[in-house]
């Protein structure tokens, strides 16, 4: 039995790209996995040929073939019906994991068995394996999970994960075409925690192939519905009207609204949530948003948006007031602004 199941759909990727990335994670320094590939385009000849190649040369290599094309989500499940391993480590065709990868998470996870799943940081590169950028995700567990509210917090292609959770078998919602990775992570909130290795452990690579422009809409339409678990899961009990401002602020990045509908949507918020130890940071995220909104204003106009908002608010709500206020006079509260990330068009 492999301590570790590596799976990966493989769509129409770029030859080049593809190989690079099946080599390496055959070249990991940790060897006892399984590599699961799911063929998603069966009737591209590239994809079985490269496929039956590899299994040929490496007994790890499990091909999986669709009989049509049925997207990321399902495919990911079809390989985790079959795998056999402690842990899932995720994989796309056309990025890279470095040689250390596994071995390095999968200590990571074997030492703190309170993580769920984890993730790293991240090179950025372009269509010629160049680097562009590294992005330095957040790692402290606690601010990832308040800041689920937001956006997926771990790239998905370089995450691996406890195949049980407290006796909850991680699988994707099938009913989320997109997103599924934030889908994913927001569904084993209930059962543990998720980090991120404060190491580059992997290559993700963006191109012009990966526009997904055509698909915003549907993309968006699948992180609203996550965004709304995140704040269940959280223990808050937003309206659907403070939902679809809170969404449009934190995913669609508008800003463009009445002060006083922002300010009353806000107020109500805070004056019908609870503080409880497991959602202080998260009231901090959603507080820094709309101190964000705020940023135009002056000191003076912000000052007394803020007091209003927490009007008749719970004595414990109040205290949280005046230490965000305090935040706001003494330093700058950051809202971290989401990490692109890229889909192939399925």
């Amino acid at each position: 039995m492999p301590r570790v199941s590596v799976i990966m759909a493989v769509y129409k990727e770029p030859v080049d790209w593809m190989r690079q990335s099946i080599d390496s994670i055959l070249g990991q320094t940790f060897v006892d996995f399984e590599f699961i590939v799911v063929n998603d385009c069966p009737d591209r000849e590239e994809n079985m040929r490269i496929l039956e190649e590899y299994k040929q040369q490496d007994s790890r290599v499990v091909i999986v073939v669709n009989e049509e094309n049925i997207g990321l989500t399902k495919s990911l499940n079809r390989a985790l019906d079959i795998s056999k391993g402690e842990y899932i480590a995720r994989m796309d065709a056309d990025d890279i994991s470095l040689p250390h990868r596994l071995k390095t998470q999968l200590a990571y996870l074997d030492y703190h068995p309170e993580i769920a799943a984890v993730g790293s940081w991240i090179s950025h590169i372009d269509e010629n394996g160049n680097e562009v950028e590294v992005a330095r995700y957040e790692t402290d567990p606690r601010w990832i999970r308040a800041q689920l509210l937001q956006n997926s917090q771990v790239c998905h292609p370089s995450a691996m994960f406890r195949k049980t959770v407290k006796g909850y078998n991680v699988k994707y919602d099938e009913s989320i075409r997109y997103a599924q990775d934030y889908a994913l992570w927001v569904s084993i909130l209930p059962y543990g925690e998720i980090a991120n290795i404060p190491e580059v452990l992997f290559c993700y690579r963006t191109s012009n192939q990966q526009i997904t422009s055509n698909k915003k809409s549907e993309q968006e339409a699948c992180a609203k519905i996550i965004q709304k678990r995140a704040f269940q899961v959280l223990g808050f009990h937003p309206t659907d009207s403070f939902l679809n401002l809170f969404f449009a602020m934190t995913v669609q990045h508008n800003m463009e609204f009445d002060k006083n509908v922002v300010r009353n949507e806000f107020h109500h918020f805070f004056k019908e949530e609870n503080v409880a130890k497991g959602n202080l940071l998260a009231l901090e995220i959603i507080y820094s948003t709309y101190l964000s909104f705020l940023k135009g204003y002056s000191i003076n106009s912000a000052l007394r948006n803020i007091t209003i908002i927490f009007k008749n608010s719970s004595p414990l709500m109040l205290f949280l007031a005046l230490k965000l206020i305090y935040d706001l006079g003494c330093r700058k509260i950051k809202s971290n602004p989401p990490l692109e990330r890229k889909a192939m068009l399925r």
